[in-house]
């Protein structure tokens, strides 16, 4: 039993935790993005438990500052992957494009059916030790593989077709730093860290049925072996599609370099890939 100290008179495990889904994406982002923050979004341990052990990291993972930067780190991760031409910033606050990339649960999910990241309950519960940072590669190799299930399950390339074709008056550089556009993101934050509370202890058992405990369930997290051994399986073109991908290259620039005719066919060929990579591995991210 983890012997863990007192905050205020209640033991860690019986707390209120507001922020405890955020932290697989924590521990998912590689050393170079985590060193580019403030000190105190470093200095969280690698080993998740230690976070029960410490009062002043305790209160900042719950804090809303983490919440914010945690969110803002992985929205940008799917901007960098959507087809969009144009900076994240120009875009005003409450565009539906701004409000779905920052939809991070719907990322958090995939990424944890798809073994990139673990599951909170099993990071508290089963890991006693440093976690390694992720290599870019299997960062950047995560997004690619389950941002097109996040997109087909909730019909997202239609909306962002339509947002395209009918940009408003604050969707454009000089407009990124208006007071409407402040006003709205200081009113979208204070909604969306409005979490339930979960104690550690509740959080477990309402997940206990859905976890597998099994030996090898940490051995089925994503590495970079793993993917080194499913890109060895690719011909040389889907290896470029990938590597083009990596670098955020949009379809249709991917299209012209590889010899596609359409961006479309790129689309189609990447899910291709990723149906591939989900029989290799046995995982089901949601691939037909």
């Amino acid at each position: 039993m983890l012997k863990l100290i007192q905050y205020e008179g209640t033991p860690y495990s019986k707390l209120s935790f507001k922020n405890i889904q955020l932290l697989p994406l924590y521990y998912f982002f590689p050393e170079d993005i985590i060193k580019a923050h403030p000190k105190e979004f470093q200095s969280i341990p690698r080993n998740p438990k230690n976070i029960l052990r410490d009062k002043k990291v305790f209160d900042y993972v719950e804090s809303m500052e983490f919440a914010v930067k945690v969110c803002d780190i992985v929205s940008a991760a799917v901007w960098h992957f959507l087809d969009i031409r144009a900076s994240m910033k120009s875009f005003s606050a409450d565009d539906p494009i701004w409000r779905l990339i920052y939809n991070v649960e719907w990322y958090r999910e995939v990424l944890e059916k798809a073994h990139y990241i673990y599951t909170p309950a099993y990071l508290f519960s089963k890991i006693d030790y440093d976690l390694p940072y992720t290599p870019w590669p299997v960062y950047q190799f995560g997004y690619i593989q389950t941002l097109p299930i996040v997109m087909e399950k909730h019909n997202l390339l239609e909306i962002m077709d339509c947002v395209k074709k009918h940009r408003c008056f604050e969707d454009f550089e000089d407009n990124v730093d208006s007071l409407q556009k402040k006003a709205f993101e200081a009113q979208w934050w204070h909604e969306q860290t409005k979490h339930p509370q979960y104690s550690l202890e509740e959080y477990e058992n309402n997940q206990a049925d859905e976890i597998d405990y099994s030996a090898d369930v940490e051995e089925k997290v994503v590495s970079q072996e793993t993917i080194n051994e499913f890109t060895a399986t690719l011909d040389d073109t889907d290896k470029r599609i990938l590597e083009l991908r990596m670098e955020g290259r949009t379809y249709e620039e991917i299209a012209k370099e590889v010899g596609f005719k359409t961006p479309s066919a790129v689309q189609k060929r990447i899910k291709k890939i990723g149906a591939a990579y989900q029989k290799h591995t046995e995982t089901d991210i949601g691939y037909d």
